[in-house]
């Protein structure tokens, strides 16, 4: 059975900001920041609509012309980058589980995980982003690397991409060896009123116990609890 799967909304655009009321200070993540601890070292995989890597916060220039010019379904030279260290497409552009073509059903991997949608790239800010104090401000762990996973096209996705998104955290550069294996992965998507699922239960419980951390949203159905 497919369950449709879709990512939680963004929110928020570009501007000044009052740097004493930021959602970093209203967490009173900047007590951390205070005392140096800003995420150094750690590894964190964003399961989502994939990264824009070309974003001035996240290790890129910040030029939309260079954005405008990834083929997200080729190989590109802005990625990886010294934020955004590594990452996998899993699905390909036009994978949606909610489609009535059956063409566009079928996941069609590469390894270029740029975000067609943004959602996946204001998820990764909040967590790492480098901010300019002007328009951006940091994240929560901004000294942290991200790892883009990108398991949305341009639809919902599906329980086995999901897991295999989850599966490439332990080994993301396929050698075998689980020296990089990811530290944290968020999950920022569910389905309708957080439903249970049998093989989610098994995959997060196995990732845990080789320990990586998991961060994930309790349900996606805005304020139904």
């Amino acid at each position: 059975t497919k369950v449709k799967m879709t990512s939680a909304a963004q929110a928020g655009a570009p501007g000044s900001f009052n740097p004493a009321r930021t959602s970093v200070n209203f967490i009173e993540a900047q007590a951390a920041h205070d005392l140096g601890i800003r995420g150094q070292g750690i590894r964190v995989g964003v399961l989502d609509t994939g990264i824009d890597y070309t974003h001035a916060m996240l290790g890129g220039t910040g030029l939309v012309e260079d954005f405008k010019a990834v083929n997200p379904d080729g190989p590109t030279a802005f990625f990886p980058n010294k934020k955004v260290v590594g990452g996998i497409d899993l699905v390909g552009s036009k994978f949606d589980t909610a489609s009535l073509d059956p063409a566009r059903r079928i996941p069609l991997p590469d390894m270029n995980p740029i975000d067609q949608s943004g959602h996946g790239t204001h998820v990764s800010g909040s967590i790492a982003g480098n901010g300019d104090g002007i328009n951006s401000y940091d994240g929560v762990a901004p000294d942290a690397t991200l790892y883009a996973i990108k398991v949305f096209g341009s639809g919902s996705t599906g329980d086995e991409v999901v897991i295999a998104g989850l599966e490439y955290s332990i080994d993301p550069n396929q050698d075998g060896k689980f020296d990089d294996q990811l530290n944290v992965i968020n999950l920022s998507l569910g389905g309708a009123n957080g439903t249970p699922f049998e093989l989610y239960n098994k995959a997060v419980t196995n990732l845990t116990r080789m320990g990586t951390f998991m961060v994930a949203s309790a349900g996606n159905e805005s304020d139904i609890p």
